[in-house]
């Protein structure tokens, strides 16, 4: 619709509120707006019933990030929200929050993606809580970040995050499930599993999210080097677990454009629809062999190897262990005991409520407040330097404006006395001379 269109309807619009302003004023009929569940306001009359629907707002996306610690989570987000930005990032703090805004193509009104990261590791799990909220549940994203250079973790980072994030998921829906309003959320996310999975031949097998979850697997470069085997035992595992849960697969690297660009791509259609011509199905790669790219519903057991021991139709929890158990062997990506008994270690001696000693930790409590009130008396000192530095400079500038103008008075004084020593020095020459005509005018 162009612009002269939609001027057009705005003043019918205001045309017929004029009208019925005016019927009301003559005839004495009492209105009243009505509120709906929708949002809508309708407006009452006892002879006719009109309804005024409220423009719809831009699209809302609620994204969040979660993985262990330096996993690539910041990187990934970088890929989306500053391409172009290639230095180290750093450590996240807790759960930040950013976000991305783009123009609507339908409306003036401008799409916000609201990301959030979390950070911390497992520690801080239940920060996911206020990002995942159930306003927000409908349009709800989640990004789970597995780091490939640790080969012998990921799996099991990966399930750990799985089980964090399920247990929320699973909270959200039964709170919802006790109000009308949620159950209608509920209904509209049952339509949109359907819509995808209604003629998939592996429907009976795949249990899809209820919100939608990416497994963005990072540090491909660095998991590149590994040997072929063991790299397509893992990410056939990966691959696995995604199909039957309904997940998405992206493998990213900073020393690889097309990934980067892949997911970058992926989440701008995630967030804003944008571009609308995204087709998936030309953007997957299946391969375990090279970096997995696989959307959603696309994929299909029939393509895939299962693990020794297992059919395609076998329990998909039962096939989930065994994968974990050919991963873990010893000719694959073993598991680490002393880096493990390290990390525990770590995480004890981080938590200082283990450790507390009432006279160290008054004697600590002490030398802090001690600390922040000689920061304050240092900031106090420097702000008065400051101002004194700054007075004193105004100082110089006032004395120095002083003398010069002095200087200029000066010499335009000195310039005015000379002027009238000339006009004297003229004034008698020129009585002189007359005097001396005079004088010879007598002597004749």
């Amino acid at each position: 619709m162009s612009k002269n269109e939609d001027v057009q309807d705005l003043f019918s619009v205001l045309a017929e509120d004029n009208v019925d302003s005016m019927k009301q004023k003559t005839s004495g009929v009492v209105t009243k707006e009505q509120i709906n569940e929708d949002g809508s306001t309708t407006t009452v009359t006892a002879n006719e019933q009109k309804k005024y629907t409220a423009p719809e707002p831009g699209r809302q996306t609620y994204i969040l990030f979660v993985g262990d610690k330096h996993s690539g989570k910041t990187t990934a987000q970088n890929y989306f929200l500053n391409p172009s930005k290639d230095d180290t990032p750093k450590p996240t703090v807790a759960l930040e929050y950013t976000y991305g805004r783009r123009s609507s193509s339908n409306s003036s009104q401008k799409d916000i993606a609201h990301i959030w990261e979390l950070g911390g590791g497992t520690k801080l799990a239940e920060l996911i809580k206020v990002p995942m909220s159930l306003e927000r549940f409908l349009n709800f994203h989640v990004v789970i970040c597995v780091d490939l250079s640790k080969p012998a973790k990921c799996f099991d980072s990966l399930k750990t995050w799985m089980e964090i994030v399920n247990k929320r998921v699973e909270e959200c829906m039964a709170q919802l499930e006790r109000s009308r309003k949620g159950k209608k959320i509920l209904q509209a996310i049952k339509t949109r599993i359907h819509s995808k999975y209604k003629s998939h031949q592996d429907a009976s097998i795949v249990d899809p999210s209820p919100v939608p979850i990416t497994i963005v697997c990072t540090k491909y470069d660095v998991f590149a080097n590994e040997d072929p085997a063991k790299r397509k035992v893992l990410l056939s595992a990966i691959r696995y677990i995604a199909h039957v849960k309904g997940y998405s697969v992206y493998c990213t690297s900073r020393k690889h454009s097309a990934l980067k660009q892949m997911f970058q791509k992926f989440m701008s259609y995630t967030c804003f629809n944008h571009p609308p011509t995204f087709n998936a199905a030309k953007r997957n790669q299946t391969d375990p062999s090279k970096p997995l790219v696989i959307n959603a519903s696309y994929d299909n057991l029939k393509k895939m190897v299962m693990p020794q021991g297992m059919a395609q139709n076998d329990n998909s929890s039962m096939v989930i262990n065994k994968w974990k158990e050919s991963i873990q062997a010893s000719s694959i990506f073993p598991k680490d005991m002393y880096e493990e008994e390290m990390d525990d270690v770590l995480t004890y001696t981080n938590d200082s409520d283990n450790f507390k000693e009432e006279k160290i930790d008054a004697g600590r409590n002490e030398m802090d407040q001690k600390l922040a009130q000689y920061k304050r008396e240092a900031e106090r000192r420097a702000r008065i330097e400051a101002e004194s530095n700054r007075e004193g400079r105004a100082a110089k500038k006032k004395e120095k404006k002083s003398k010069r103008s002095n200087r200029d008075r000066k010499s335009s004084n000195s310039s005015s006395n000379v002027s009238k020593q000339n006009d004297e020095g003229e004034s008698k020459v020129s009585s002189n001379d007359n005097a001396n005509e005079e004088s010879a005018v007598r002597k004749k």
